[in-house]
């Protein structure tokens, strides 16, 4: 438009601010703001409850072990403490099973 780039640069942010003020007037309102902290936060909790969620499956899943030992006939023998994390309970279950080859 004219000879000062900024200056254009600015008027049509300007423009641009006034053209979505003036088609949703009410997204700048103070109870859109409250909204919009309001679900923010809500986000915010359920991001924080999933990420405690896989802490806890994961530290469980860890203690998982596996011991392995000869028997007769020269047979490996593997004992296996699994454990699993209930999410409904919220507990870890262990389990200890037997493979024989």
């Amino acid at each position: 438009m004219g000879y000062c780039k900024i200056c254009d640069i600015v008027f049509f942010v300007f423009l641009a601010f006034v053209f979505v003020l003036y088609v949703n007037p009410k997204a700048f309102s103070v109870k859109a703001h409250q909204e919009a902290i309001a679900e923010n936060n809500r986000i915010e909790r359920a991001k924080e409850q999933r990420r405690q969620e896989n802490l806890n499956v994961l530290s469980c899943a860890s203690k998982t072990t596996f011991k392995s030992s000869r028997i007769e006939g020269n047979h490996l023998q593997t004992e296996a403490h699994k454990f699993r994390y209930d999410l409904t309970t919220q507990t870890c279950n262990e389990s200890v099973e037997f493979y024989v080859r």
